[in-house]
């Protein structure tokens, strides 16, 4: 669903209530911005926070944000070796959104190549002009899963706001209203249609470290519930908080976890037995509330700072191990962690994107977050208990036929994120 059409889905019935029809028109990032300034619109329907000092406007933001947008770099998945060279990679922007190549520039991006619009930056690509295309996730989510496109690397995420002219401040109240209740109720998917994963008795009792809730958690289920009935189990999966499946698994109550890296203490855990085939492959991101130099080693981040991370994620643990012991700011969750860091009570949060971006759609925020670094991913293993040793070649083997029907060996636990992406005009 389009961000505009979700949010008339929730000011139209509000502003009826109070005797008004709701018409959304729309236009060019330019004419939009004329039309406000010279009133010939009431509002617009979804913007950053930033706005209206971007663009010097008098226009009233309604809180709270009904969505996130994010901002990132997306190309063939063939191309994704070059994400670690951003002095290689050829980048198309749209020549108004000069958002866009100032976020690419910040990040250490310096070959941004100028296109009239977003489809002539995708004839580009396929043709072999430039690499990758600097957008917002849901303008590049039509064209994602057609070229096989991925993001290589995010940049920032901006809550969206609705904008009305101050003449009608006296909607403010009753569309804040109805946007925190649809939210609550509701929050903005672009693609809601995942299936349910599949259920049954349970036989073996896995863990997973996401919320049952996210998508994440659904596509992992799926995937491993099949492959266990192709051997004849079922598979029920939970989802924990990452100290507590480490507990769990210490004292074998779970019978293997989704996905963990090669790392201590799952690789030297005599419970535990690590399969052969990564199952994904993700990137921990060290996230803030303002712009600033790319980060490309661990060594990068400044000691003197506070860094979040969430109690349980030991790759984190020891990448930090070298901070001030009061620096290094254990959290009980991705969401806390995220808290923490909007109040200022942190400096940095370092976790993966496939966690704090399911945060960011279920929590109000008024502070922007920027990816502030751009480390090498890192790959995630299935683990099972030693008790199921006899299994582990069977395991193996189905997993790697599942992969390569899929042809999903880095997204599986991902997915294809253009399709948690958020709608937002390209011109912006």
């Amino acid at each position: 669903m389009p961000d505009y059409q979700y949010i008339e889905s929730i000011i139209n019935p509000a502003l009826k209530q109070q005797g008004y029809n709701l018409t959304i028109t729309p236009y060019t990032n330019q004419e939009a911005v004329t039309k406000l300034k010279n009133q010939s619109l009431d509002g617009d329907c979804g913007r950053p926070g930033f706005f209206t000092k971007r663009f010097d406007l008098n226009l009233i933001q309604i809180k709270p944000a009904f969505r996130n947008a994010i901002l990132g770099i997306w190309a063939p998945k063939n191309t994704n070796n070059k994400a670690s060279s951003p002095e290689q990679l050829r980048i198309g922007y749209v020549k108004n959104a000069l958002l866009f190549a100032e976020a690419a520039k910040q990040a250490g991006y310096k070959h941004l190549i100028k296109y009239d619009s977003l489809i002539g930056i995708i004839e580009a690509i396929q043709q072999g002009e430039i690499d990758s295309v600097v957008t917002y996730q849901a303008a590049i989510y039509p064209h994602s899963q057609k070229l096989g496109l991925v993001k290589i690397k995010q940049l920032a995420v901006f809550p969206i706001y609705l904008y009305l002219q101050p003449k009608l401040a006296h909607l403010s109240e009753p569309l804040a209203q109805a946007i925190g209740q649809r939210k609550q109720h509701k929050p903005y998917i672009l693609n809601d249609n995942e299936p349910l994963p599949q259920t049954g008795d349970r036989e073996l009792l896995f863990g997973c470290s996401v919320s049952k809730n996210s998508r994440v958690f659904k596509i992992a289920d799926k995937f491993y519930s099949k492959i266990f009935a192709n051997l004849g189990y079922t598979l029920t999966m939970v989802a924990l908080p990452r100290a507590r499946e480490i507990a769990e698994l210490n004292k074998g109550v779970l019978d293997g976890t989704c996905a963990r890296g090669d790392h201590t203490p799952f690789n030297q855990n005599d419970q535990l037995r690590k399969l052969n085939t990564p199952i994904a492959s993700v990137t921990y991101e060290i996230i803030a509330t303002k712009p600033q130099a790319p980060m490309h080693q661990y060594s990068d981040i400044p000691t003197d700072k506070r860094v979040a991370f969430v109690r349980g994620s030991p790759i984190v643990d020891d990448i930090l191990s070298y901070h001030p012991a009061h620096n290094r700011i254990p959290v009980t969750n991705v969401a806390i962690g995220m808290k923490m860091l909007a109040a200022n009570r942190v400096d940095f949060f370092m976790e993966i994107y496939e966690s704090y971006s399911e945060v960011l759609e279920n929590e109000s925020f008024s502070a922007s977050f920027f990816s502030v670094s751009n480390f090498s991913p890192i790959a995630l293993y299935p683990y099972i208990n030693k008790r199921h040793q006899h299994l582990r070649e069977d395991i193996e083997t189905e997993i790697a036929n599942q992969l390569a029907k899929a042809g999903q060996l880095q997204h599986l636990l991902t997915g294809d994120k253009t399709s948690q992406a958020k709608d937002l005009n390209p011109q912006q």
